[in-house]
């Protein structure tokens, strides 16, 4: 009975060694399999990264830059547009011509005529025109503008003169603007110099 237990025990000893033996083969394989596994994930891991790396370039390569800002082109500016288009004449012939006027005269606040070019009455208009000159406060940058029947009268300041203030006096059938009554006006003064320095040579 005693020799029955013993083979027993051992049939059993051998079997339970059989098996841990089984177990511990099948978990050095399963740890193998796994380090494989580990291996080729992280060899699939690195090939997926070195193809990205190898694609990247081609990509930028690709891929053209966007062409430079073109330079906003300014708009061309055109030099200023002289104001005074007509030379500055110096004798009130000369400006009749060059103005197209058909009567101009200078006269001053008093009512006296100081030059004139085909005025029929001078005393009698610069005495009127002082008047006018004095009721419409002609002074500075003013001027006055009448219309006639196909014509235009011109009243502006040229110059102050102690008490006394210079007018011109003109009449053209051209419609006169703003800058052509300045040429006018600038004109005018160059006359009344050239008239006041003959005045004091005699």
């Amino acid at each position: 009975m005693v020799e029955v237990s013993e083979a027993v025990l051992f049939v059993l000893s051998a079997t339970i060694l059989a098996a841990l033996l089984v177990s511990i083969a099948s978990i050095l394989v399963m740890r193998s399999a796994i380090r494989d596994a580990k291996e080729i994930a992280i060899s699939a891991k690195l090939e997926m990264e070195n193809i990205k790396a190898r694609e990247v370039p081609q990509e930028t390569e690709e891929r053209q830059p966007p062409p430079p800002p073109q330079p906003t082109p300014q708009p061309t500016v055109e030099p200023p547009r002289p104001l005074h288009p007509h030379p500055v004449y110096t004798t009130l012939e000369e400006m009749s011509k060059g103005y197209e006027l058909t009567s101009v005269m200078l006269f001053d606040s008093v009512g006296l005529p100081i030059d004139h070019v085909n005025v029929v009455s001078p005393e009698r208009g610069a005495a009127l025109l002082a008047e006018l000159a004095s009721a419409a406060a002609i002074d500075g940058d003013h001027s006055f503008v009448t219309v006639g029947n196909g014509y235009f009268e011109i009243v502006a300041k040229v110059e102050r003169i102690g008490d006394r203030v210079i007018y011109i006096y003109a009449k053209t059938n051209v419609e006169p603007n703003r800058s052509r009554v300045v040429e006018i006006v600038k004109s005018a003064r160059e006359v009344l110099g050239n008239v006041l320095s003959r005045r004091l040579e005699r």
